[in-house]
């Protein structure tokens, strides 16, 4: 399990807390945050989630107040004391979030997490009370930090175990990205080369599976490769034919044909696009699924 651990005020990395996370077996990234500058303790602890994309993010203090401050998605939050009240803009957690607090704390008072969850609309079993050390440094509230924290990681990532992206194009370009648009250009070729296709035919199909790469990657967000190729599929043979229409139609001068005819062709164009798109869609995303099953992101 990967965490990001935020250190409190007068802290620094490598205290009590993170060290008792790294020494059971979890891998802990531990930023140093300056104490002068809220805004740029903020940004450092943006970069650091945004590059190491931690399992869950652990918050203690002044910690706890610049995790709540930054973009976490759908990581669990595991805040320890956290001084909201007097750093950030923050008055609400997502519900993601658990709050460890002791009563002897006379820094952070108790009664600002009680106020932070009902600003937040969560139950009152997201505050847990811990041992009498205001620190959280004692092992009962050790144990359950670490208890916490491991079991917000495992729910989160067997929630995203059930959710199953389609295959088809990332959204990312890298060395996958390569090797996918490769291996589909190649099988093409070798098909077009087999059919002794023409250059209209075949200039169309590599026309076609660019548009069909593209509407994965930009359309929906990435996470729908299937809809995307039938809805680039509909548009693409319609807006060819219309194209083809307006050149044929110029160079014959057939215009009093041009409506009549370009509506009989676009109609089944939609169809047969969409039914080619979803085709198209499907061999597209055969390389990058056979990717993903030899390599880890």
């Amino acid at each position: 399990m990967r965490i990001l651990f935020l250190h409190g005020w007068q802290s620094t990395p490598g205290g009590f807390k993170p060290t008792y996370l790294k020494d059971h077996g979890h891998e802990v990234l531990n930023p140093a945050l300056p104490e002068d500058d809220f805004g740029e303790a903020v940004r450092i602890a943006q970069a650091e989630f945004n590059r190491g994309k931690p399992d869950v993010l652990v918050g203690s203090s002044r910690g706890g107040a610049v995790a709540v401050n930054i973009n976490t998605g759908d990581t669990p939050l595991v805040l320890l004391c956290p001084a909201w009240k007097t750093w950030g803009s923050a008055t609400t957690v997502k519900p993601n979030t658990i709050i460890l607090h002791s009563r002897a704390d006379e820094t952070v008072p108790f009664a600002d997490s009680e106020e932070l969850i009902r600003n937040s609309g969560l139950p009152e079993s997201a505050l847990i009370e811990t041992g009498q050390d205001h620190r959280l440094a004692d092992e009962e509230s050790l144990q359950k930090i670490l208890a916490v924290a491991t079991v917000k990681a495992e729910a989160t990532n067997d929630g995203k175990r059930c959710v199953r992206r389609e295959a088809g194009v990332p959204r990312r370009f890298g060395m996958k990205m390569l090797l996918g648009i490769t291996a589909i250009y190649a099988v093409l070729f070798a098909v077009m080369q087999v059919l002794r296709a023409p250059a209209l035919i075949f200039g169309t199909a590599v026309l076609f599976f660019i548009a069909l790469g593209l509407g994965q990657m930009l359309l929906f967000k990435g996470q729908h490769p299937r809809k995307a190729s039938v809805v680039v599929g509909a548009c693409f043979f319609p807006v060819l034919t219309l194209c083809v229409f307006v050149i044929e139609t110029f160079a014959t001068n057939r215009t009093h044909r041009m409506s009549a005819d370009l509506w009989s062709a676009i109609t089944p164009g939609i169809i047969m696009g969409a039914i080619l798109g979803y085709l198209g869609g499907m061999l597209i995303a055969i390389p990058f699924l056979v990717i993903d099953k030899f390599s880890k992101d």
